[in-house]
Order: C-alpha cells, then sequence, then structure tokens
C-alpha cells in the first residue's frame, strides 16, 4: 500500500460517524503541531503577506479538529452541536475581557475561557465511548461492524 492508503480520508473531512479516543488524540496532536509550526512561521518572519497565506490553511486545519471534536462527541452519545456551547461560553468570555474595567480582569477572564476550553477538551477526549451502536452509528471500536459490508 501507498503513504496515506490507509487513511480514512472521508472520515477526516465528515462530521458523520464516530471516532475513537485514539483517533481523537491523534488529530488533536497533529492539530497542535501544525497550529504552532503556522503561528511559528507567522511570528518568525513577521510578514503579512505570510500571515494572509498561511489563513486559509489554518482555517483549513481547525475545520478538521473541529470535525474531530464532532466525530468524537458522537461517540459518545452527544450532537455535535454541543460544540456551541464552548464557542459561546469562548465568545463572551472574549467580550467580557474586551471591555474589562482594568488588565487584571480581563487577564482573569481570558484564562477563564481558556480553562474551560482545556476542560472541555479532557472530557470530550477521555469520555469513554458507547461501546454500542447509538444514533451516530456502529461503535468505532468494533471491527467486526467495519469488516461486514454495507
Amino acid at each position: 500500500m501507498g503513504l496515506g492508503q490507509d487513511i480514512p480520508w472521508r472520515e477526516v473531512i465528515s462530521p458523520r460517524g464516530r471516532n475513537t479516543r485514539g483517533r481523537f488524540w491523534v488529530v488533536v496532536f497533529c492539530y497542535a503541531i501544525t497550529s504552532a509550526l503556522l503561528r511559528l512561521l507567522v511570528i518568525t518572519f513577521d510578514n503579512q503577506a505570510l500571515t494572509l497565506g498561511i489563513f486559509p490553511f489554518f482555517l483549513l486545519v481547525s475545520a478538521v479538529n473541529v470535525i474531530n471534536a464532532i466525530r468524537r462527541l458522537h461517540d459518545i452519545g452527544r450532537s455535535g452541536w454541543w460544540l456551541l456551547l464552548l464557542v459561546a461560553i469562548a465568545i463572551i468570555c472574549g467580550l467580557l475581557a474586551r471591555y474589562a474595567p482594568d488588565e487584571a480582569t480581563a487577564d482573569l477572564e481570558a484564562g477563564v475561557s481558556e480553562f474551560l476550553n482545556i476542560v472541555a477538551l479532557l472530557l470530550i477526549g477521555f469520555w469513554p465511548s458507547q461501546r454500542a451502536a447509538n444514533r451516530f452509528g456502529p461503535w468505532a471500536g468494533d471491527k467486526r461492524a467495519s469488516e461486514q459490508p454495507a
């Protein structure tokens, strides 16, 4: 087999279906490394054209990470719409930090947002899978279900 032939590419770009904990963490790790490298490029070269060129790639990588989280939520039996709660909390904390009366309050509210995002990441990542089929599909860890013809 060639490079990348065993990667389920449809699963990377489709929010349908389920992700095991292991696959979730692999994608999160790849996202962290990729986004750190992209940010390092932007900081190192401080070039507006480079930043604008990297931005679409960063959006693509972020979209794959969101799809990964949706599929993981499906694996624990929750709808992907739960991610909107996280986005709403981040927006509210961001607005509170922006319009905070002093710098200490702004830092506190930004820290609360980061803390809640880390807690959500850990909950999604470590919550046990539903080991049976649910409304989002068969259990992703069940090899027998994936080997049956559709």
